[in-house]
């Protein structure tokens, strides 16, 4: 699921409302409206981490 990808990503994902809330880091948080919006942010940080 996605919330495996990113946790295996050191991120965390929390329902919230109409969408998700991704914790990035201590003071960096993404808000996702939608599933097709998860899925293209859950892409760039696997490019994100292949790159590294």
């Amino acid at each position: 699921t996605f919330s495996d990808i990113l946790r295996g990503f050191g991120y965390e994902m929390i329902p919230e409302g109409n969408g998700w809330l991704v914790k990035e880091s201590l003071r960096s948080w993404q808000f996702l409206h939608s599933i097709d919006e998860m899925e293209a942010y859950v892409k760039e940080v696997q490019a994100r981490h292949q790159s590294d």
